[in-house]
């Protein structure tokens, strides 16, 4: 049913040339229709996608060296236009890139500690730059395997998601910002410029008497040596044990289901013990939810950066649902519903008005 609602610019289209509108100018409107075809796509794949987390670690940098541009360009002096050459002088650059293909900028000072760490070569390399008159070029370094001279990054990634507007199980009730403050629940962790996620996050009320840093510091390495083979991020949640297995749920629900390539552990801590665990994901094999249980229920008084490096030691029984083959178990909300209906009839009619602006009698 909801399909229809694209189909409605088209529609538009065809009814300016049913009520008499100029014939000639039918390649006009062929282009509005399908530019607010775009814009109606776009707005509902916004409307309906979700941000993921993705880590990895890096395999190679490279260092481009300074280089001076010429640009050419023209202004205006008394009435007449003239052309004139100008010159931009460009610093140099330090660039990452992990094993997952994404590439980034890194500070000088990062470049030249995990340079001296490398015990691999530079080589030069030939850097394209448009309308280089001088300087140019410059050098990479590859990594040569050692986990423990590399470093990890986590960056954002955009996808469709069909738990967000549908009535699905795992999408839970809506929990907003002011409520979730109230409840105690986390919000996602941003990826901070130059430093990394923060992936175990921990409740002011926790007493924790272990190493916080020293676990999210292996938890961050597990997401990035195994995020991209096996199509996983996890974080560790800690809450007070007193609130109970729910609070899980509820984070859950805030979270609107949590994203496809995710596993959360929520943990009931009492000071180094742990006394619930509760595991979130869009898996549908409880294969290794019911370990990460078993594991705590065998191990309630054990360092949590020992249970990652067991986890990591797991993930072959770690297998997310793929999303083009998930099913919500009923339709889109009614929210999302009249979302996409306004905004087609809203783009439609502006469809309409273009057309008559162009060809109307």
């Amino acid at each position: 049913m909801n399909k229809i609602a694209f189909f409605l610019p088209i529609v538009a289209c065809a009814a300016a040339l049913i009520l008499g509108f100029d014939y000639h100018y039918w390649w006009a409107y062929a282009l509005i229709a399908a530019a607010a075809e775009g814009i109606l796509y776009l707005m509902f794949y916004l409307n309906n996608s979700s941000i993921e987390y993705l880590s990895g670690h890096i395999v190679r940098l490279e260092h481009h060296y300074p280089w001076t541009e010429r640009c050419e360009k023209s202004r205006t002096v008394g009435g007449k236009t003239e052309r004139y050459v100008s010159y931009v002088d460009h610093e140099d650059e330090y660039i990452y890139e992990l094993n997952t293909g994404h590439t980034g900028s890194i500070p000088e000072k990062e470049y030249e500690r995990l340079v001296r760490l490398w015990p691999t070569y530079k080589s030069e390399i030939h850097v394209q730059h448009r309308h280089c008159v001088s300087g140019g070029g410059g050098e990479e370094i590859k990594w040569n395997g050692d986990e423990s001279i590399t470093e990890t990054k986590t960056y954002t990634h955009r996808y469709r998601n069909p738990l967000k507007n549908s009535y699905s199980v795992n999408r839970g009730q809506k929990i907003k910002k002011d409520e979730a403050k109230a409840l105690g629940l986390f919000d996602y962790p941003e990826p901070v410029a130059d430093a990394e996620q923060q992936v175990v996050l921990v409740d002011p009320d926790v007493y924790y008497n272990g190493n916080i840093d020293e676990t999210n510091r292996e938890l961050q390495r597990l997401n990035a040596f195994c995020g991209a083979e096996k199509q996983i991020h996890v974080f560790i949640l800690l809450f007070p044990s007193n609130e109970g297995s729910q609070i899980a749920f509820k984070q859950r629900d805030y979270w609107k289901g949590c994203n496809k390539n995710e596993l959360v552990v929520c943990l009931g801590v009492n000071d180094k013990q742990v006394d619930w665990c509760e595991t979130l994901s869009w898996m549908d094999n409880d294969a290794l939810n019911n370990e990460v249980k078993d594991y705590f229920r065998q191990n309630y008084n054990k360092n949590l950066t020992e249970f990652v490096k067991w986890l990591r030691a797991h993930l072959d029984n770690w297998k997310r649902v793929e999303v083009k083959t998930m099913k919500t178990s009923s339709q889109m909300s009614l929210g999302s519903t009249l979302y996409l209906w306004i905004s087609a009839s809203l783009i439609s009619a502006f469809v309409l008005l273009c057309a008559y602006w162009i060809g109307g009698k």
